[in-house]
């Protein structure tokens, strides 16, 4: 059953959806969310779709699903939170009495992320983000977590990964501190609703919890590209967007990923790819500010 909690975020009162399924047997505590970033649709449909399909008779321990968190950027149709401009997937751990989104993942992580042992954060293309799907995962200093995200690693269904070393994202290092493993999964494109993205969320969940027993599941082991770095391409300037991005999303070192242009179609420079590498995800607006990310490449394959 769908509760909804009220949180006060300054002088907004807004209500976030949240289901506890509780497995009649012992095992691992897992939460899921959705809709950390506001618009990307494909996160929230996939939590809705888990919250029918998972019951107490299907799992051991408990999974506790969350499937809108950033309530403002969603009533606004915006990635980020409005009532500060902050992106709530980049603040950890989170202020009592800090901006709306600090207050909200602070909130986040005194109820439900502390009493995880794995966060599984859905996420999909926002509004111009084009992507297919892929899956980010952090190294920790706890070895029995690394052996942890090992094993999902290696059953997940999905045929791209980014293995990140420990220490590349403050947010990650300080959640392994907490002994909580974290996985940030990607499906989804421009907001789409088409089912098969929140299908492959669905799918790769209940495939991770298969692979850390919370469902009964046998997982096959599935061949996969595996980065240990990516870089981000922002615009560095104000203007109109024109993409060139390959379909099949590998890059060459030096290859034109598209061009921006003024108002009146001036070229204001081009965008080139740094090093040999795979497109994870791109902006296709039209618009675009100084500043703004325009892609993320993945390169130096691990396997």
């Amino acid at each position: 059953m769908i509760q909804l909690v009220p949180l006060q975020l300054g002088k907004e009162k807004i209500s976030i959806p949240v289901c506890i399924i509780k497995g009649k047997n012992p095992g691992k505590r897992i939460l899921i969310t959705g809709g950390l970033d506001g618009d990307e649709y494909a996160s929230i449909d996939a939590c809705y779709k888990l919250i029918e399909e998972l019951s107490p008779e299907k799992i051991n321990g408990a999974v506790t699903i969350i499937p809108i968190v950033n309530i403002p950027g969603f009533e606004s149709l915006r990635s980020f939170n409005p009532e500060d401009n902050k992106y709530p997937k980049n603040i950890y751990p989170g202020k009592k009495n800090g901006t709306s989104s600090e207050q909200l993942v602070y909130f986040l992580d005194q109820n439900y992320i502390s009493r995880s042992d794995v966060w599984i954060d859905l996420h999909g293309g926002a509004l111009t983000e084009n992507l297919e799907p892929f899956a980010y995962f952090y190294e920790t200093k706890n070895k029995i977590l690394n052996e942890t995200i090992e094993k999902i690693i290696s059953s997940i269904p999905l045929d791209r990964l980014v293995y990140r070393k420990a220490g590349a994202w403050d947010k990650t290092d300080r959640l392994g501190k907490k002994g909580v493993v974290y996985t940030l999964i990607e499906s989804g494109s421009s907001s789409n609703r088409e089912s098969k993205w929140a299908d492959i969320h669905v799918s790769t969940v209940k495939n991770i919890l298969g692979t850390l027993k919370v469902l009964s599941l046998t997982n096959e082991k599935y061949e996969k590209r595996i980065y240990k770095k990516t870089s981000f391409y922002l615009s560095k300037k104000s203007g109109l967007w024109y993409p060139n991005f390959p379909k099949e999303g590998n890059v060459k070192k030096g290859e034109i990923l598209g061009e921006l242009r003024s108002l009146h179609q001036i070229r204001l420079g081009m965008i080139k790819a740094g090093e040999d590498g795979e497109v994870l995800w791109h902006i296709e607006g039209l618009s675009v500010k100084k500043g703004d990310f325009l892609c993320e490449i993945a390169h130096e394959k691990i396997s």
